[in-house]
């Protein structure tokens, strides 16, 4: 949006989607430390201030307060007597829901590659293929459009968080020399290079 509005764009015209709020939300959470999470905890008094605790602990209370909930609702499902109850686990969370997408064996990926070898070699010898082909240059623009479609993806993966970190870098790159190819230079400079 900053690039936008530096273009010359009314900043009451633009428009933010989810996504890309999404995606500037997980951008800035990976710049925020565990120091400054404690902090702002002892700040606001969800810890006390003298206290000096260590926040990877923190997800094994979670946990424990999570269990002591699921416990008290299966309390709670069996005073009601219900005629084919399902359990709590099952009853909050849907099996079918947890699978995004299945990332197939290693033997499948080898399989369908050597069929789709094989089809391509019966139908042209390798002699026969041009290669002399150039690849076209893809400029920093189409270069975001393309990850912009790969972050999505990413954001739809489970535990996908290390592969959006690579991606978010990745973005910083590109935009870093979308930004570099932008600078002005002197008549000097252009022709020293």
């Amino acid at each position: 949006m900053l690039e936008q509005v530096e273009g010359g764009q009314q900043i009451e015209l633009l428009k933010m989607n989810v996504l890309q709020a999404l995606q500037y939300i997980i951008e800035a959470w990976e710049e925020i430390t565990a120091e400054t999470i404690r902090n702002c905890w002892c700040h606001t008094n969800i810890l006390p201030v003298g206290i000096n605790a260590d926040l990877r602990s923190l997800s094994d209370h979670v946990r424990t307060a999570e269990n002591a909930i699921s416990d008290e609702l299966c309390k709670v499902f069996e005073k009601l007597n219900l005629s084919e109850s399902m359990g709590v686990e099952e009853f909050l969370s849907i099996p079918e829901e947890h699978i995004v997408y299945e990332v197939p064996s290693d033997d499948q990926l080898t399989a369908e590659l050597v069929d789709i070898f094989k089809i391509a070699e019966s139908s042209n010898s390798l002699e026969d293929v041009d290669d002399s082909t150039e690849i076209a240059a893809i400029s920093a623009s189409m270069a975001l459009q393309g990850l912009e479609t790969v972050q999505a993806f990413l954001l739809q993966q489970e535990n996908a968080s290390e592969h959006i970190k690579m991606a978010n870098i990745l973005e910083r790159y590109i935009r870093e020399k979308k930004a570099n190819t932008m600078r002005q230079t002197s008549i000097d400079q252009y022709f020293n290079q």
